[in-house]
């Protein structure tokens, strides 16, 4: 393969999807406000935020069912934006499964190829696959009302898998779920994904959920993208405080950046009126007041002499959690800070002070 040949081929492996200034209201609110977006073929992408974030309708806007205002989609290589849903290589996992009720396990798979005229051998045989697929071989008589919630679950998924699009769409597939049943069917659908090689588009609004299976994420804020990333970067880099705090607990401190050296920000902490430094990927020359992040379990117990960018506090709260204890101080200004500490380090009671520090490549300058 020639250099512009290879140069191409990564070109439209990234840009499978490709969702370019896409926006959507209803009633002259914005839902979706010019997202812009590029998924590669082959990944398990999501689309997290809170409700009214915009995700859902994104999703409804790759599926065909609304019409952008503005902006195009295009899915591998072709525009399907004036496209009709049952024109679009996707296929929609709904959150609430919509089984047929009066069809068996094997009826409600066999529904969309019956559609598509497909002959019944073929139908048999693809049926066939998808049950074992899902696991589901010994149940494929079963009606859904004779079915535990997992199984209705992979149902839901064989029949959206059964007509083999090229993208499949999943809305909150695991909200019906218990946390023990969400954890293993998350493994499960991420396996199957893998061996599939299908590109997977899931919608979700928990973070924890999203960061166990995603290989990439895109948070949404107000019908706008508010940063995209693999989970570790958006964990341990996020550039708001609104992604820092949305992916789990996180120390937001105030304070002012005095000014930059080999790649950390020099900052005077509002509530300790302490210097320390911190790593500033940004790598600007900006200075004046910004927030920093540091998660709590990047804080940790100092002991004796401790480093610049201690801090001091009373333990107000100590919850055992197994592996580790998650504890609350209240510094002399009245701020708190959360930190983790492992089961097996002793922690003071309650009401005893405590000095706290972190490393400097553990906090981030956040951009707002």
């Amino acid at each position: 393969m020639s250099r512009a040949a290879a140069e191409t081929a990564v070109s439209d492996a990234r840009s499978f999807i490709r969702i370019e200034d896409i926006a959507k209201s209803f009633s002259g609110v914005p839902a979706v406000a010019g997202v812009s977006l590029e998924i590669p073929r082959g990944e398990l992408f999501c689309l997290l935020g809170a409700s009214g974030s915009g995700k859902t309708t994104l999703l409804r806007l790759l599926a065909g069912f609304e019409r952008p205002d503005r902006g195009t989609i295009s899915i591998d290589g072709a525009d399907v934006t004036a496209m009709p849903p049952y024109l679009r290589p996707v296929n929609l996992m709904f959150q609430s499964y919509a089984l047929f009720p009066h069809l068996s396990v094997e009826g409600n798979i066999a529904f969309g190829l019956r559609q598509e005229k497909l002959t019944r051998a073929d139908i048999a045989r693809r049926v066939e696959e998808m049950l074992t697929l899902v696991q589901m071989t010994s149940f494929a008589r079963r009606r859904p009302h004779e079915l535990s919630g997992g199984q209705r679950q992979r149902t839901a998924l064989a029949r959206a898998l059964a007509k083999l699009p090229k993208v499949l769409l999943l809305d909150e597939p695991l909200a019906a779920l218990d946390r023990k049943l969400r954890e293993e069917t998350r493994e499960e659908l991420v396996s199957i994904q893998a061996r599939l090689g299908i590109t997977f588009i899931v919608v979700t609004h928990d973070a924890e959920e999203a960061m166990g299976m995603a290989s990439r994420i895109a948070i949404l804020k107000g019908g706008k993208l508010a940063q995209i990333g693999t989970p570790a970067e958006l964990y341990d880099r996020p550039r708001s405080r609104y992604v820092a705090d949305f992916l789990g607990p996180v120390n937001l401190f105030e304070c002012e950046i005095l000014g930059h050296d080999s790649g950390s920000a020099v900052l005077r902490l509002v509530d300790l009126d302490t210097e320390l430094r911190v790593r500033d990927d940004l790598g600007t020359a900006r200075t004046g007041r910004a927030w920093v992040a540091v998660r709590p379990e990047r804080m940790t117990q100092t002991i004796g002499a401790a480093p610049v960018g201690r801090m001091r506090g009373i333990l107000r709260a100590a919850v055992f959690r197994g592996e580790s204890h998650s504890c609350r101080i209240e510094l002399p200004s009245g701020k708190s800070v959360l930190f983790t500490a492992p089961a097996a380090v002793a922690i003071p009671r309650q009401g005893e002070p405590v000095e706290l520090t972190w490393p400097p490549g553990a906090g981030v300058v956040l951009t707002e």
